[in-house]
Parts: C-alpha cells; sequence; structure tokens
C-alpha cells in the first residue's frame, strides 16, 4: 500500500500533467493558427495536409489515453506505478508525433 504523501505526490504530478497537457493543447493550436501560411504544401515529396491533420488527431487521441491512464492509477493504487509509466510513455509518443508533424511541415517550406 503506497503511502499518503506518495499518493498525493502522484495526484499532484498527475494534475500537473494534466494541466501541461492542456496548455500543450492550446499552444500548438495557437501554433496552428498563427503559421498556417507557412505550411502551403509542395507537390513532390509531402504529405497531404490531410495526412497531417489525422496524424494530429490520432495524437491527440494518445493524449486522452494517457489522461484516462493516470485517472485510473488514482483508482487502483495496487497498479498506479505502472499505469503512471505507461501513462506517460503513451503521453511521449504523442507528443514526438506532433513533434514529426510540424518538423516535416517545417522542411516542406525550406
Amino acid at each position: 500500500m503506497l503511502s499518503s504523501s506518495v499518493v498525493a505526490s502522484q495526484a499532484g504530478a498527475a494534475r500537473y500533467t494534466r494541466c501541461t497537457a492542456i496548455a500543450h493543447k492550446r499552444l500548438l493550436t495557437e501554433f496552428r493558427s498563427r503559421h498556417a501560411w507557412l505550411f502551403p504544401g509542395k507537390k513532390c515529396d509531402t504529405l497531404p495536409p490531410m495526412a497531417f491533420e489525422a496524424i494530429l488527431a490520432e495524437a491527440e487521441h494518445l493524449h486522452n489515453v494517457s489522461n484516462r491512464l493516470e485517472a485510473l492509477a488514482e483508482q487502483h493504487p495496487p497498479v498506479s506505478q505502472a499505469l503512471m509509466t505507461i501513462s506517460g510513455n503513451v503521453r511521449n509518443t504523442a507528443t514526438v508525433l506532433e513533434v514529426l508533424i510540424v518538423t516535416k511541415q517545417l522542411n516542406q517550406t525550406g
């Protein structure tokens, strides 16, 4: 059984992570709207804009999965550490997808 300080620490970390995810989503949305003109796409060696949007949608789904896993971790202390680890890995994967898309879009404009 986890001590109350460990549980409180994990709950605080989960709140921080959710706040970070919300801030990240706002930042990404803001970035897209401000810099949409940077990503017109080229005819050769590019992904169509719909592919970018589809991948970003999947990244958002992964962020949601991560949030749900964190919630489950709070509800099930015996497996909370494992769920938090998996949640972090899923969130990192979503972030890597988002970075991939942004860098691919920047490379297409240059």
